[in-house]
């Protein structure tokens, strides 16, 4: 399992994985968390905050379509923006 689908799998069990600034992860609400999951946020801290953080960055830590794309293809977001920065014009073809 990828830190893209360590993400994806808690946005969708309704669990918020944030940064906090100081090099730690915060997780909320941590009560919908079960062990195994817990484990996995901990096995992957590495790779999550620097994706978390560019998805911060960029505002788009809770959409859905983003955290999907980037577990299928185990993508960084901060690599997809820097490849094709997002403008008005390139989201009116990206919708097209």
């Amino acid at each position: 399992m990828t830190a893209q689908e360590v993400l994806l799998k808690a946005y969708r069990h309704g669990v918020s994985i944030t940064t906090d600034g100081k090099g730690n992860l915060r997780v909320a609400p941590a009560h919908l968390l079960e062990p195994n999951r817990i484990a996995k946020i901990k096995a992957h801290k590495q790779e999550l905050l620097p994706l978390v953080a560019d998805l911060e960055q960029y505002g788009v830590l809770n959409e859905p379509i983003i955290l999907e794309a980037l577990a299928l293809f185990n993508a960084r977001i901060a690599a997809v923006i820097k490849k094709a920065p997002l403008t008005e014009q390139t989201c009116f073809d990206l919708a097209a």
